[in-house]
């Protein structure tokens, strides 16, 4: 027993000679807790902004002319890819990585499978989007990008130009003028003017001078058009007029 102890204080004076001679020092406890600290506030920045673009996310899909996406595309695959929102997509699973590795590199993440945290930060990322989205927060975060980013801005604006095609019975455009006999002026996107006929102005009372607008219809002549349908040039949350189309 005491051969033993005597061995063991043996090995732990050589292995501290070895490392005074290399001039190895213990790393400072502070040092472990301003890392964990900082994969844990990674952790939560990066969840806050996976939600606030998940929000985004299903607002940008919810707010598309499914119902007419065939005929406006010309078939549904052409749609989906003009209308799928990669940069908000490829967003969202940056971030998610970027959480699965702050969770890794916590004290007792590496305790958990991949799977039980890649599920877990799926679900929270789009089921608290979806609910943000509800209630007008992807809305606003959408109106903010577009102002803010020109990339996002002029994908945007791309997916909108399949609403010109007035041969084919799609125009779009901000409304210049309200007239008598269910007639407006329209200024397309190519700053184009449009006659208007509309079948019942009244039914669309929310129209105003200045708003965006889509419409379904039929080309009459050159620069005529008569809308049986007219949309808001973007759907809100809750699928009404966005405030926000006009300028």
């Amino acid at each position: 027993m005491i051969y033993y102890m005597e061995k063991k204080n043996d090995l732990g004076k050589k292995i501290l000679d070895n490392l005074q001679k290399k001039h190895i020092h213990p790393i400072p406890k502070i040092w472990f807790l301003g890392k964990e600290g900082f994969f844990w506030g990674a952790l939560f920045g990066g969840l806050i902004a996976a939600i606030i673009g998940s929000a985004t996310f299903v607002f940008v899909l919810f707010s598309q002319d499914w119902d007419v996406g065939s005929q406006l595309a010309q078939g549904w695959w052409n749609f989906l890819f003009q209308i799928f929102p990669f940069f908000l997509a490829v967003f969202i699973i940056v971030l998610a990585c970027l959480i699965y590795i702050s969770i890794r590199q916590t004290c007792s993440g590496y305790k958990y499978r991949a799977l039980f945290l890649i599920l877990p930060i799926v679900f929270i990322i789009m089921s608290v989007g979806g609910v943000i989205h509800f209630f007008g927060g992807g809305e606003k975060t959408d109106t903010f990008i577009k102002a803010h980013i020109p990339a996002y801005h002029d994908m945007h604006i791309k997916r909108m130009r399949m609403w010109h095609q007035p041969e084919r019975g799609f125009l779009a455009g901000k409304i210049i003028s309200i007239q008598e006999e269910n007639v407006i002026i329209l200024e397309d996107m190519t700053n184009t003017i449009w006659t208007v006929h509309i079948e019942d102005l009244e039914k669309y009372h929310l129209i105003r001078v200045g708003m965006r607008i889509k419409m379904i219809g039929e080309m009459l002549d050159v620069h005529i058009f008569s809308a049986t349908t007219i949309r808001p040039w973007m759907m809100s949350a809750k699928g009404i007029y966005n405030k926000n189309e006009r300028k």
